[in-house]
């Protein structure tokens, strides 16, 4: 692990995979040593060491879909030998789509065979930034995330690597702040929340809802309402030898709930949602789809939009994605 250097040519902000990518071209196309990579938390991999979310995932060893897999965390909907570095190829990946165990594992695999943690300062969150045209370099505001320490150091290149994976957003319902239950963002699982024999609210139908949703109702004691603001579609792998081929299927649920699921942009407008159990799950008398729209959140539950329905619940999940334009 680096010091918080004083002055040093580039500054690097987040040991992800950009800045980690970033970090590997200055050595090895450039020769460039002279470097220092700060990051918030204290190991590389960015949004695949903080989403910590369980998962229920299909995977394709080599011929032929099988059945799912319960794996821990979050998985890519990405196949995973188009996820690695062109510079640091993997070809044995044991799925076809990583899990985030493995793929965390890759990127501090690819950090240690570049001998990148010597040029990492941890737990160093960059909360400042100013070119100074005099001295024609940035000065850069520094805070030690566990002491508190605030830092100025300064670059002469100064390169944001942050990504847009980086801050949960919230929904902004009214009364979010009242509800007196647990409540968190899926992209900051809270482990010590136990849902078994819980009413859960999971906000949210895209990606990550889509993962983790299958996994929680695998548990019959748990039962799930999740909030369907407008639907998407979904990709069901096919695996035939090593040609990948994908099936595009609507979000439905028999005939009662079609008209309502049923996308109503044409496919490819908005994200495609990698099936992992999503479609099956939907079928389970724990989980029930709403699209009535939320009016509020009060303090044991959800009033919904469309008739005011009061629902309690004890545990609140919003998998409502990122704020994808805040960053540097």
């Amino acid at each position: 692990m680096a010091e918080a250097r004083r002055n040093v040519n580039v500054a690097i902000i987040g040991a992800g995979a950009a800045g980690i990518a970033f970090a590997i071209a200055l050595k090895k196309q450039h020769g460039f040593k002279n470097f220092v990579i700060y990051d918030k938390g204290s190991e590389v991999g960015g949004t695949w060491r903080d989403n910590i979310y369980p998962v229920r995932r299909y995977f394709m060893p080599s011929r032929a879909l099988t059945n799912a897999t319960d794996l821990k965390g979050c998985s890519s909907d990405v196949p995973m030998v188009l996820y690695s570095l062109s510079s640091e190829t993997k070809y044995d990946w044991p799925q076809s789509h990583g899990s985030q165990e493995e793929i965390f594992e890759y990127w501090k695999e690819v950090a240690r065979k570049n001998n990148l943690y010597s040029h990492i300062s941890f737990n160093h969150l960059v909360s400042s930034a100013k070119w100074n045209s005099d001295l024609t370099l940035y000065e850069i505001g520094v805070t030690n995330t566990i002491t508190g320490e605030h830092l100025q150091r300064t670059a002469n290149i100064l390169v944001s690597a942050v990504g847009v994976l980086e801050n949960p957003r919230f929904a902004d319902i009214p009364g979010v702040g009242t509800f007196k239950g647990d409540i968190f963002h899926s992209a900051r699982w809270d482990k010590s929340v136990d849902l078994r024999g819980k009413r859960v609210a999971v906000i949210g139908n895209g990606s990550s809802a889509a993962q983790f949703v299958p996994k929680i109702t695998n548990d019959p004691s748990v039962y799930v309402v999740n909030f369907v603001r407008s639907p998407g579609w979904l990709w069901r792998p096919v695996c035939d030898g090593w040609i990948l081929s994908f099936e595009a299927r609507k979000l439905r649920h028999g005939d009662r709930f079609e008209s309502s699921i049923r996308p109503s942009e044409a496919m490819g407008c908005k994200r495609l949602i990698f099936d992992t159990g999503y479609l099956e799950a939907m079928h389970r008398p724990n989980l029930k789809m709403n699209f009535d729209g939320i009016e509020s959140i009060v303090e044991d539950g959800i009033v919904t939009k469309k008739n005011g329905e009061h629902i309690p619940f004890d545990v609140m999940i919003f998998a409502t994605g990122y704020a994808a334009v805040s960053f540097i």
